[in-house]
């Protein structure tokens, strides 16, 4: 893998700021890249992310018919306010209805909040399930 390929994938990952903050978790991505992945199907991979087309949706307008689709079940949008992808979250929230969807912008985080706020994204996600009707 060249560095080219690791870098972007790390900035992917976790975006400039929290790149330079969360050094020892940089570090175990970094490693488990040597490992971890099959380089040719790494490869494929960034590709097909690169290549990727926007979801045809668009939020409904009360009393307009309909002329895209938009989803129908409840989301909920994660993304680190360090986030490289930030905008694409914000955007993908534009375009669903308010009122079937949650957004979520996890402070001090890049773009892996599972990894770098676990207490947070715990919280979020039984807040989230506690509105659909499950648990207490």
């Amino acid at each position: 893998m060249t560095p080219f390929t690791e870098d972007y994938l790390v900035w992917h990952h976790f975006g400039k700021r929290s790149t330079e903050e969360n050094k020892d978790l940089v570090a175990s991505y970094r490693k488990s890249l040597e490992t971890a992945f099959n380089p040719f199907n790494l490869g494929l991979f960034v590709e097909s992310f690169s290549k990727r087309t926007e979801i045809n949706m668009r939020r409904p307008v009360a009393g307009e018919t309909p002329t895209m689709p938009s989803l129908k079940c409840q989301v909920l949008l994660v993304a680190g306010d360090y986030s490289p992808h930030l905008e694409d979250v914000l955007l993908t929230n534009s375009h669903l209805d308010p009122k079937c969807s949650s957004l979520m912008e996890v402070a001090d985080c890049g773009g892996t909040p599972l990894e770098e706020q676990p207490a947070k994204m715990a919280g979020a996600f039984r807040l989230f399930l506690q509105g659909l009707g499950y648990g207490k």
